[in-house]
């Protein structure tokens, strides 16, 4: 199993990199192509899917939630891996956790090849995944505060508020500017006052 290539890249191509390593050039398929330079050095964690007609096939990420997220989306029956790294091109690894724990079937059904009832489908499928993820202490990035988002939401819905309720509360309050920077016990009795005045 190929765990990582590091090595100079050649060339970039419309869906991935030409990564040379040693005397080996390996064509790579990758989320984004911008963050990649020509002559320079880079490190690829890889995912090796195998096609029974076309063989293998090198699908490289520059960090391990996205190739964590890649092998959750491909897990799901009927997602393969091009679908896979166009969500995560089109959407990102945290608008894709966000998607999942705030069960938004409309930003995944964006991404060219997924309808309404495929996105629906594989927030099912993923969402017990996702919120051990969140819990599991993995590096988030752009997504770390995802998590608190995700214990609010977990919270509003042990009080038997509804999806919808939920959710449309939740995007309000995200679009007050200094709900980023609230703790947990403030934005949950932000969510609630919120809430309860929408009754």
């Amino acid at each position: 199993m190929i765990e990582r290539i590091e090595g100079i890249i050649q060339e970039i191509t419309d869906s991935g990199v030409v990564l040379q390593a040693h005397a080996i050039s390996f064509g790579i398929i990758v989320p984004h192509t911008h963050p990649f330079s020509v002559g320079v050095n880079a490190t690829l964690l890889i995912y090796m899917h195998w096609n029974q007609e076309n063989g293998p096939s090198l699908y490289g990420f520059q960090s391990a939630l996205d190739r964590t997220l890649f092998i959750m989306i491909i897990g799901c029956s009927g997602i393969g891996p091009k679908l896979a790294i166009a969500i995560l091109h089109d959407v990102g690894a945290a608008g894709f956790i966000q998607a999942i724990s705030a069960h938004d079937d409309r930003a995944l059904s964006k991404v060219s090849g997924i309808g309404t009832k495929k996105a629906e489908h594989i927030i099912v499928h993923l969402k017990h995944k996702i919120s051990k993820l969140i819990s599991s202490g993995i590096d988030l990035g752009d997504a770390a505060s995802l998590s608190l988002w995700h214990d609010i939401d977990q919270a509003l819905t042990s009080l038997n508020y509804s999806r919808s309720e939920i959710s449309y509360t939740l995007d309000t309050i995200k679009k007050e500017g200094d709900a980023h920077a609230l703790p947990f016990d403030q934005l949950l009795r932000r969510a609630l006052s919120y809430i309860t005045r929408k009754q």
